[in-house]
């Protein structure tokens, strides 16, 4: 039996974040993504949602949040049993309350976009028909795109423009859209010499032409960025970074803010890209005050960083920033599941001594035992498990993109 209850899966997790993300509604709020859950940050103040208010008892996988134009909230399960009830797909207009948008049950979910309130979702099911699907009246039907021998890996819907991307292990299909009905598609192959398997990702789209966005190329190893114009009919590479690129925004400048696996930022203009000196960076936004950057906590026991001239840190917050859970109505989902782990999780998110250099010392992970006789190692995600997944596991080996799908 596992020391750390089942009932406190994420509460238990490495203190870590993954991305931020500015609040299209209400710009003051800066909304991180954390491995133990849904944090709104409000000046020097946060508030807490967790992940068992969409996730099933005992699951250890994290779920990515994405946030539409309207403030409307998407959550998502990779896994097709990581979901609560049995759903891998819930939406929240408050965070208080969420609620399953079905159709989608069994279902290895690669990514969702939220284009105002409509969802759009791509499928990733080992050994069925994948494709891409979008909500009527709170279920997911079938958007006419689908195949047979791909995988689609990723969706992004801004404006009228929707872009998606498959792959058959070899070679990367763009799928494109004015106005989510008719779609047109091209394909990209890779650079010769690469390692297969190979995916990708929409990374942004170009809010003021629909036609235009850039291309995550992820092979095994070493990354590609590509522009892409005419609706894909255009694919030019533009970067080949020194580290494999897991997060990407379209700043409102019109530059590119890439984050690199080794958790330093850069810029880039016109395909040139520069390294910033803000370090340990998981993702990142800009808003009203500047440039928010989620932190690798485990790593610099930080939590965000706020950066004004996209180099130096003018203000760091620490995860004891969290106070509370956030505050929402009796009964609500928030009240019910969340209120209860947050005595468990507060421990965890007071200051740190700090050593010699002055920075907060790194925050350990829990001691989690397990039993020789379980056959796993300790601290393994149950979310990597399941049907399709382990036919796929190249498809979760990291996790990028989870970006919310607006102007960039």
């Amino acid at each position: 039996m596992l020391l750390v209850l089942a009932a406190y899966a994420h509460v238990g997790d490495v203190l870590d974040t993954l991305d931020a993300h500015v609040d299209p509604a209400t710009p003051s709020r800066v909304h991180v993504e954390a491995t133990f859950g849904l944090v709104t940050l409000e000046g020097d103040a946060g508030a807490w949602v967790c992940h068992e208010a969409v996730t099933a008892p005992g699951v250890f996988a994290a779920p990515h949040y994405v946030q539409g134009s309207t403030g409307r909230f998407a959550a998502w399960n990779s896994g097709p049993n990581d979901g609560r009830d049995g759903e891998p797909v819930w939406t929240s207009a408050d965070r208080c309350d969420w609620t399953a948008l079905t159709g989608l049950a069994g279902q290895l979910v690669a990514e969702v976009s939220l284009r105002g309130d409509e969802a759009w979702a791509a499928t990733a099911t080992s050994g069925v028909t994948n494709g891409l699907y979008r909500t009527v009246d709170g279920a997911f039907v079938p958007a006419g795109v689908s195949s047979d021998t791909d995988i689609f890996l990723s969706v992004r819907a801004e404006g009228p423009a929707i872009w998606a991307v498959s792959t058959d292990g070899d070679v990367l299909t763009l799928w494109h859209s004015t106005d989510g009905t008719a779609f047109t598609s091209h394909t990209v192959a890779p650079p010769d010499g690469v390692t297969l398997p190979l995916r990708g990702s929409i990374g942004a789209i170009d809010p003021t032409d629909g036609d235009r966005a850039w291309l995550v190329m992820d092979p095994i190893g070493v990354d590609f960025l590509y522009e892409l114009t005419e609706a894909g009919a255009t694919q030019t590479s533009i970067w080949a970074p020194p580290d494999r690129l897991t997060d990407l925004t379209r700043l409102p400048d019109g530059a590119l803010l890439a984050v690199l696996n080794d958790r330093r930022p850069w810029r880039g203009v016109d395909g040139v890209f520069t390294e910033m000196a803000v370090e340990d960076a998981s993702g990142g936004d800009v808003g009203p005050e500047g440039l928010w950057l989620s932190n690798r906590t485990y790593v610099n026991g930080l939590f965000a960083t706020l950066s004004t001239d996209g180099h130096t840190a003018a203000r760091t917050l620490g995860p004891e920033v969290i106070a509370s859970p956030l505050s929402c109505p009796a009964g609500s989902t928030q009240v019910t599941i969340c209120e209860p782990l947050w005595d468990a999780l507060s421990l965890r998110l007071q200051p740190q001594p700090t050593g010699d250099s002055g920075t907060p010392t790194p925050i350990p992970p829990p001691v989690v035992e397990e039993p020789s006789s379980c056959g796993c190692a300790a601290g393994t995600l149950s979310g990597v498990g399941g049907p399709g997944a382990l036919a796929i596991p190249w498809l979760l080996r990291r996790r990028r993109n989870r970006r919310s799908p607006r102007a960039r």
